[in-house]
């Protein structure tokens, strides 16, 4: 076999042709491979997904998209967190050039991404797409929150405060005497719920908290709600109240009362401040009643919800 003076064969050594060094060096298999995509257009490819976060059991559409490419695949892969192994979900013929391809997944875990790669045109080079982020798949999961009062007071029937007794920090309901007539009282309770929860049950705990009933068989407690007052207010004059929305005959001591009937949307309503206790819609002293002092670890709500985490 005649050989060649060095110079006069050309290799291709990954970025360039250039003269072999000796007449037998002779290009590898990788070096053919990138001398035979010499000329070949360049090309860009991007994975996007649909969603970031996404409830289980739900699905994420992933779109792949290449530029300036002429036939050849879109094939898109996922896997779960940053060191897993990417997995084959779906492979899609390039559209033309402009177009996109997609397809669907349903992810089981968090941290699963997802990237696009494009392959076998006679004309552009192959190219893969950055890796996604990871989605954050949600589970849902039910709960019950006890949320205690945060500050209690009473008002008398001209909307004062009830002050200047040995009971000024108690729960008042009710007609008693002239001195404060038809009283009623502001709990304020803040259920700080998460976003998109959906309330199931809500009920109202007296937990050894109520003193008398002017009748000691007991009475009954009628309870309502107050909104877009947060603070303590100095009169109920311009307090925006929804009164006797629950009743129940209690006794003394404990009881609950189940409210869910109107408080399971409350509850999720960013204007809710909190639980009105009165008035009464008469002055009869069956009616009458108060609880002991400083109420604040007494009474509280028990709230079941259900929410996306």
């Amino acid at each position: 076999m005649s050989s060649y003076a060095p110079g006069s064969l050309r290799v291709w050594d990954g970025t360039t042709w250039r003269y072999a060094s000796t007449d037998w060096q002779v290009p590898t298999h990788e070096s053919m491979k990138a001398g035979a995509n010499t000329g070949l257009a360049v090309t860009t490819t991007t994975c996007t997904k649909s969603v970031n976060v996404l409830h289980a059991g739900s699905a994420v559409t992933l779109t792949g998209s290449t530029t300036g490419r002429n036939g050849g695949t879109l094939e898109f892969y996922y896997r779960v967190g940053s060191a897993g192994t990417w997995t084959l979900l779906a492979s899609r013929a390039a559209p033309a050039a402009g177009g996109n391809a997609t397809a669907t997944h349903t992810p089981t875990a968090n941290g699963t991404s997802y990237y696009v790669k494009f392959t076998g045109s006679p004309t552009h080079l192959g190219s893969n797409s950055a890796a996604t982020s990871g989605v954050t798949v949600q589970t849902h999961k039910t709960t019950t929150k006890i949320v205690p009062v945060g500050w209690v007071q009473a008002y008398g029937g001209q909307n004062k405060k009830v002050v200047g007794s040995s009971r000024d920090t108690a729960i008042h309901q009710g007609f008693y005497s002239s001195t404060y007539g038809n009283r009623k009282s502001l709990l304020r309770f803040n259920p700080a719920l998460p976003a998109g929860a959906s309330v199931s049950r809500v009920i109202f705990d007296c937990n050894s908290g109520w003193a008398h009933w002017y009748y000691g068989s007991g009475g009954t407690i009628i309870i309502g709600s107050f909104v877009n007052q947060d603070t303590e207010p100095a009169t109920m004059d311009g307090v925006q109240i929804f009164p006797n929305r629950s009743r129940k005959e209690v006794g003394e001591g404990s009881f609950e009362v189940d409210i869910t009937s109107w408080a399971n949307t409350s509850m999720v309503n960013p204007a809710f401040s909190g639980i009105l206790i009165g008035p009464w819609p008469s002055t009869s002293r069956e009616f009458d009643g108060y609880s002991i002092l400083a109420p604040a670890g007494n009474f509280s709500l028990r709230v079941t919800y259900s929410y996306w985490s």
